[in-house]
């Protein structure tokens, strides 16, 4: 009996032993390489698209357009319905107005020049009188561009802030004496004018109204300090423009469709 307990208990004691030791225990296998690097990759930053860098080309050449009245390049690159074809469309209408009146809208084209920084984002506009007109000169940016997903231009912010806050948001009309007189667009410039266009459909043969009085928000009554207008034929449609220095959206225009009858338009 105690041989056999003996026994026991060294069979036991060695079976412990080797369980300590481990040079029985199977050993544990490298991780492979593709294995490390399926671990610890990084999947790589899927970067945002930048529709304003991705057009600079055409944004660059979408204000060398509008500064020199190419405005079918300038329509061309545009979006629906934004700030942007309205501000085209202004461009358009008032050299219409300016060259049926009988003065050349491409007069200033030669004393503009351009730089765009396609990193900053904004161009840089210069002018410099090269008629000896007089006029003085100017510097200023456009920036803070905001562009379609296809790549179409819808607003930017210019000297005097964001096309959107110095375009008319209204197109009143009003009818008589055979003429229906429509505010086509309104402007507030960089110096601080308010430009009128109007929209004449006459069935008539009439001049002009050439001195329309702008009263402005602050109640003070201006006559414009500028005019391009044409003589109205019957059946046919003229585009006027008016220019109001130290002017303001919020007022009313009093336009005399035959000399002697008013219409009243809003101007915002």
């Amino acid at each position: 009996m105690k041989r056999i307990l003996t026994l026991v208990t060294a069979a036991a004691i060695a079976l412990s032993l080797a369980a300590c030791s481990g040079a029985e225990a199977p050993a544990e296998q490298p991780a492979t390489a593709g294995a490390a690097e399926s671990e610890t990759a990084s999947p790589t930053p899927t970067e945002e698209p930048d529709p304003v860098a991705e057009n600079w080309d055409d944004i660059v050449a979408f204000v060398e357009a509008t500064h020199v009245n190419d405005t079918d390049t300038a329509m061309a690159v545009t979006a629906k319905d934004s700030p942007a074809v309205e501000y085209v469309a202004y461009i358009r209408d008032n050299a219409l107005a300016d060259q049926t009146a009988g003065f050349d809208p491409h007069m200033f084209d030669d004393g503009y020049s351009f730089d765009g920084d396609k990193k900053k984002q904004e161009v840089a506009i210069s002018f410099r009188d090269t008629t000896g007109n007089g006029s003085d000169p100017q510097d200023y940016t456009w920036s803070d561009w905001k562009v379609t997903e296809d790549g179409k231009i819808e607003s930017w912010t210019g000297a005097s802030g964001s096309i959107s806050k110095v375009l008319g948001k209204e197109h009143d009309s009003k009818k008589a004496k055979g003429q229906t007189v429509t505010v086509a667009h309104a402007y507030k410039a960089n110096s601080g004018a308010v430009i009128i266009v109007l929209k004449v459909d006459s069935n008539v043969s009439e001049y002009p109204d050439t001195a329309p009085v702008y009263v402005g928000p602050d109640g003070v009554a201006r006559k414009p300090a500028q005019v391009s207008t044409t003589d109205l034929v019957e059946g046919a449609t003229s585009y006027l423009s008016y220019v109001y220095t130290d002017a303001d959206f919020g007022g009313k225009l009093k336009y005399l469709v035959d000399y002697e009858t008013p219409v009243t338009l809003t101007i915002k």
